[in-house]
């Protein structure tokens, strides 16, 4: 039987379709949480190094518990299936994450973001970001640049993130198709889309388009964020 024979079946089949979908949310929380738990792992070992600060150990602490809840979050909207929507600063939640980042990796990763207030789902958005710049990292690598922007472009909010690395085409398929996958599904969810390119560093260029008021979400089927 065929690769195109299998996913034939697949369509035709409700109940195979239905598990294929599972298995996409499956691998996309998978992929989301083992990113998060880098981070609070970083966190553990800074705070570790710092137990004659206990202001820092205590910042730390309080870092780690909030990616706790994030996580705890992200896993009940995909079983629940809906989206929150909420005002939030968009530039705010990119450098946090551009910060998170720094924390789990050698990549020189630099932010240029205004104030940029947005109504859409905080959560999906985070995966999106969170996503985008995983790749951007793994491209780059650990001698690299990942640059990410927050901009206005008339009602668009728009973040861009690219990288030093080879380029599209480049990157052998795997990891980084299935957190772009994500990152395009949860951009997808608000109207948005992701346009790629070639970014001025000489690598990849991922731009996140999105309506600055891009809620109110539909209510969202299980598969809806899991990944391509």
């Amino acid at each position: 039987m065929s690769v195109a024979d299998t996913h034939r079946d697949r369509e035709d089949d409700p109940r195979a379709a239905e598990s294929w979908d599972g298995l996409r949310l499956l691998r996309g929380i998978c992929h989301d949480v083992g990113q998060e738990l880098a981070v609070v792992q970083a966190l553990a070992r800074l705070a570790a190094l710092e137990v004659g600060s206990p202001e820092r150990v205590r910042q730390r602490l309080e870092t780690i518990g909030e990616h706790a809840a994030y996580v705890a979050r992200m896993m009940s909207d995909s079983v629940e299936g809906f989206a929150d929507i909420a005002e939030f600063d968009l530039a705010e939640l990119v450098t946090r994450m551009v910060a998170d980042t720094r924390l789990r990796t050698q990549t020189r990763c630099e932010v240029v973001a205004g104030p940029l207030r947005v109504v859409a789902d905080p959560i999906l958005l985070r995966r999106a970001v969170v996503n985008l710049l995983d790749n951007a990292v793994r491209a780059a690598g650990p001698d690299g640049t990942v640059r990410a922007r927050v901009l206005r472009d008339g009602g668009l909010a728009v973040v861009e993130i690219e990288d030093d690395g080879p380029g599209w085409g480049h990157v052998r398929p795997g990891v980084a198709s299935l957190g772009l996958g994500v990152a395009h599904s949860c951009v997808a969810a608000h109207g948005g889309d992701l346009e790629l390119g070639a970014g001025r560093l000489g690598g990849a260029l991922v731009r996140l388009r999105l309506a600055v008021c891009a809620g109110p979400a539909p209510v969202f089927s299980q598969g809806s964020v899991a990944g391509e």
